[in-house]
């Protein structure tokens, strides 16, 4: 077994590991079969991520590809096929949606703008490392693939199965939520916890911690308002804007 492929399991039996533990947790408030939905979701998430977990071929065309195209581009057709499929997580409860949900719009920006600023802070002050402003092909896939897939999968299609598994009985700062939230968060987070190179394994744990924090803020925008739009746009604009300034 490769560290690439080692690396992958273990976030995915993370991940995985977490929602199982809730749903044992509170297992006389949960719905089992979205449990299990749930964590297919998350296992054929890292497969599409990772080319079946590293063990199909990366297609010749790509070669001169620096990012991660073809996986994140299946992500996002498994997440959309996952909305068309699966009763209850379609497009609109996973928030593909330009609609708002009525009195949400100026409590949301409230956040996003505050948000977006600081994330431009943190680029000006380079705490996460200068980007090459030449380099079209990052760019281009921070703006595009790699929030588009992550929110889409994370806040949308996973939210909204944990959503079911868990229910939303809580109400937090005006956003119907619950446990399932808190479990997409941190499985954003876990997804961004292990790297690998040709010495072993590494454990990004300021990243995790990153990724989790900010998922938890990007979740609540999206339970709040109802819509993937806001989370897309801090995802996009946090992912580029150290290449753009």
């Amino acid at each position: 077994m490769t560290s690439a492929q080692l690396a992958m399991l273990m976030e995915t039996a993370i991940q995985t590991g977490a929602v199982l533990l809730a749903a044992l947790l509170l297992r006389n408030s949960v719905r089992w079969r979205w449990v299990a939905v749930s964590v297919v979701l998350l296992i054929l998430a890292q497969a599409a991520l990772t080319r079946g977990f590293h063990l199909l071929p990366r297609p010749d065309f790509l070669a001169g590809l620096s990012w991660n195209w073809t996986g994140f581009t299946t992500l996002l057709a498994v997440t959309l096929a996952g909305m068309v499929l699966l009763p209850g997580a379609g497009f609109r409860p996973s928030g593909l949606t330009w609609a708002h949900q009525s009195g949400s719009l100026a409590p949301t920006l409230a956040v996003t703008l505050p948000l977006c600023a600081l994330l431009t802070g943190f680029a000006l002050a380079d705490v996460f490392g200068p980007g090459d402003r030449t380099d079209t092909e990052a760019i281009l896939f921070n703006l595009t693939a790699g929030p588009a897939a992550e929110e889409l999968f994370y806040r949308g299609l996973l939210l909204a199965g944990l959503a079911q598994a868990f229910g939303r009985p809580a109400r937090v700062l005006g956003a119907q939520t619950g446990w399932g939230a808190l479990l997409a968060a941190f499985c954003f987070g876990a997804a961004h916890l292990i790297g690998w190179s040709s010495t072993g394994l590494s454990f990004n744990w300021m990243m995790a911690g990153y990724t989790f924090a900010a998922g938890l803020i990007l979740v609540w925008i999206r339970e709040r308002s109802g819509s993937l739009a806001q989370p897309f746009l801090i995802h996009a604009w946090g992912n580029t804007v150290q290449y753009l300034l």
